[in-house]
């Protein structure tokens, strides 16, 4: 005859927060792959965000391929985040920038683009719902590729 015995102080029944320890830190580290494809199917005309300055965005295809990096280090409340992520246009892909002085330009844009984004955050509950954050962005943000270099600071919202 087989008789089982278990040992409840080692396996409780039900969890609370009183059996268990919150970590002191934690991370991940992932690696993502991907397509974006599509294109603007009608031409469209961009203004320029003072003055009259208009520019003509003739249709264009979108095929990209789109490697990603992401890594995050928690320690108790703060944490890092960091996402690096490649596009390479293999479809030449049509933009307008506008120059300082209001000026609009057609651009055709192809090859890699990278785009970086690093961001700090402190929570301000324990679950991580609410946090005072700071991200900065560098590289060639879509979906103009314009070159940028900016710090971003803010309350997050997570639900």
């Amino acid at each position: 005859m087989h008789r089982t015995t278990t040992y409840p102080e080692l396996y409780p029944d039900t969890w609370s927060i009183e059996n268990s320890k919150p970590a002191l830190w934690g991370y991940a580290i992932d690696v993502h792959t991907g397509a974006e494809i599509g294109g603007a199917l009608k031409d469209a005309v961009v203004k320029a965000s003072v003055g009259n300055a208009t520019q003509l965005l003739p249709s264009y295809q979108i095929a990209r391929f789109v490697p990603a990096l992401h890594a995050l280090l928690e320690v108790q409340r703060f944490s890092i985040d960091e996402v690096a992520t490649a596009r390479y246009l293999a479809a030449t892909e049509n933009t307008v920038i506008e120059g300082k002085d209001h000026t609009l330009h057609l651009q055709a844009i192809q090859g890699w683009r990278a785009y970086n984004v690093l961001t700090g955050a402190y929570n301000l509950d324990p679950a991580g719902r609410f946090a005072v954050s700071i991200s900065y962005k560098n590289g060639f943000s879509p979906p103009q590729f314009q070159r940028i270099n900016v710090v971003q600071t803010g309350i997050t919202f997570k639900y």
